[in-house]
């Protein structure tokens, strides 16, 4: 009868460091876990942050008449979705988000490069009456995007 019990005690004893070896790779896997996403979401802050100051210096350029409207409108219209893609940031500037819907399927590098003298002056002609037209109404939203806290 002693030797059941010895024998029922070594098994409850192993099964209870088997339990006890899986509890504490459990806990280190769930900080190592934790650890990870604390990582990942310094690193997201750190890239947002970058991001949010690469806007703001496109929308000065455009205030300070060193970047084209249309170069400008393009860019934003990429990077200011990467920081808050709602509709809502979408709406506080809506000059740069129409100019940036009216010119972003206009072929730029090597695209621009291949096509035809009059194609080129086509398209140049199309950009610079966009620009003339939305220029005042794009300035406006860059002198607000300064000054908006993402």
């Amino acid at each position: 009868m002693t030797i059941l019990i010895t024998l029922a005690l070594l098994i409850i004893l192993a099964l209870a460091s088997v339990a006890a070896y899986y509890l504490i790779k459990l806990q280190k896997s769930q900080n190592a876990e934790k650890a990870q996403i604390e990582e990942n979401h310094l690193a997201w802050l750190e890239h947002k942050n970058t991001l949010i100051k690469d806007i703001k210096f496109i929308a000065n350029s455009m205030l300070q008449q060193q970047c084209e409207i249309t170069e400008g409108c393009m860019r934003l219209g990429y990077l200011i979705p990467k920081v808050d893609d709602s509709e809502v940031i979408k709406s506080n500037f809506p000059s740069i988000f129409e100019h940036y819907s009216l010119t972003s399927n206009m072929p730029i590098k090597e695209a621009y490069q291949a096509l035809s003298r009059k194609e080129q002056f086509k398209l140049d002609s199309k950009r610079l009456k966009l620009e003339a037209k939305n220029k005042e109404p794009v300035l406006s939203d860059c002198q607000t995007l300064l000054k908006h806290i993402f």
